[in-house]
């Protein structure tokens, strides 16, 4: 890759080094023959470097062929070796979670609203800085047992949160 771009620079300070000397030679009315000679030469020394460059070409692209192949395996390698390692401090993380977190009776706790024939809600929630870790469901009568056989109703839901502590 580094020959490559040398190469491409060197072709380049030639072409300069052409343009530059037709300019001086038209300026100073340099014989046109000694210019041709000399033009002649350059033109050969850029397509020699021309053709370096086509030769070089099918050693560059089966190299970068192989460095994306390497590329490749080496990262199959870096997960399936990482994987069981983040797996298990995931593990390890949520374990010490669970086990440093304390219940609260913090909470906001969903009360049934109904009352009347309007469909009302309301929203279980944790305070900031605590989860969700469950919910108490509270059930109330069966509507004066003429609902017996669907169960009770659902009077409220009481969220139990915990503070995560790290």
């Amino acid at each position: 890759m580094a020959a490559m771009k040398e190469i491409e620079e060197r072709v380049k300070s030639l072409e300069s080094k052409f343009n530059l000397a037709v300019t001086v030679a038209l300026f100073l009315g340099i014989s046109v023959a000694g210019l041709g000679t000399w033009v002649k030469l350059e033109a050969q020394k850029v397509n020699d470097l021309h053709t370096q460059i086509r030769e070089l070409q099918p050693f560059v692209q089966s190299a970068q062929e192989a460095i994306k192949k390497t590329s490749d395996e080496q990262l199959v390698v870096i997960r399936s070796r990482a994987e069981p390692i983040v797996t298990q401090l995931t593990q390890q993380t949520f374990s010490r979670m669970a086990s440093n977190s304390t219940e609260t009776s913090e909470g906001v706790t969903a009360q049934n609203g109904f009352g009347g024939k309007d469909l009302k809600s309301s929203v279980a929630s944790c305070p900031a800085g605590q989860y969700l870790a469950g919910l108490t469901a509270h059930w109330g009568g069966t509507c004066q047992g003429k609902c017996d056989e669907d169960g009770g109703t659902l009077h409220s839901l009481q969220p139990i949160c915990r503070k995560i502590v790290p």
